[in-house]
């Protein structure tokens, strides 16, 4: 792997460290299944910018 994929691993590795701790005290605050909930969304809405990402935008080459 390059440089840029390896510190992009880096950026989600240490964003799930920060979320977790969170999501364990909401999970005592709220109960599992609202915790689940809002992590499902979260991954819905990555995976749509991911998808629409992948089209191209006014950035991308036209060849």
């Amino acid at each position: 792997m390059g440089a840029p994929t390896v510190g992009t691993l880096a950026l989600v590795s240490a964003a799930t460290m920060l979320c977790t701790p969170v999501a364990g005290r909401q999970v005592d605050r709220r109960g599992s299944d609202a915790v689940n909930l809002v992590c499902l969304l979260g991954i819905i809405a990555s995976a749509a910018v991911l998808a629409f990402a992948n089209l191209g935008g006014a950035g991308a080459s036209r060849h």
